[in-house]
């Protein structure tokens, strides 16, 4: 099993995924979405047949499950990569940039965002400045970011933008 510190991992991702992805969350099948528990683990039992496709994440020394908790489920034996934590807001950012690669409910993206925001603001970041710091660590655009953070962020945001002229 080969270990990556969490950096490196992010870092990955960001080269794999650059490119104009726009707002979306992710590729991935739209029927998955609405797919049961039980349909999705036994879709991933049958690829785990075939290919050992996107190993389990687990955090290095606690054997955590980062990101893969449902390929788990479908087979305890799926193949793992550990990764190093080097700072706790990567527990976060691990799963967000690993499932940017599917389509993933905007509920649980929000869900992410908002406990890095949170992370963040205990860090000192000010809310004027979290939208700006949450894209800077992720892999979504600035306006996607700003779409699921609560008003608090967003306001707090637009207010620094230029303000355009009205004319008479």
């Amino acid at each position: 099993m080969r270990t990556l510190t969490s950096g490196h991992f992010i870092e990955l991702w960001k080269e794999f995924w650059t490119g104009n992805r726009e707002d979306k969350v992710g590729g991935g099948d739209e029927n998955l979405a609405e797919a049961s528990q039980e349909e999705v683990i036994e879709g991933l039992r049958k690829s785990k047949r075939r290919f050992k496709l996107y190993p389990v994440l687990t955090e290095k020394g606690t054997m955590t499950i980062l990101d893969g908790k449902t390929r788990k489920k479908a087979d305890p034996t799926w193949p793992e990569q550990e990764i190093e934590i080097k700072d706790p807001k990567d527990r976060v950012l691990i799963p967000l940039h690993a499932n940017y690669r599917r389509q993933v409910s905007k509920k649980e993206t929000q869900t992410y965002l908002l406990t890095l925001a949170d992370m963040l603001e205990k860090e000192g970041v000010q809310p004027q400045e979290m939208v700006s710091k949450i894209t800077e660590l992720t892999p979504f655009t600035e306006r996607y970011v700003r779409k699921l953070l609560p008003k608090k962020y967003k306001m707090a945001q637009m207010a620094r933008l230029p303000r355009k002229k009205l004319r008479n």
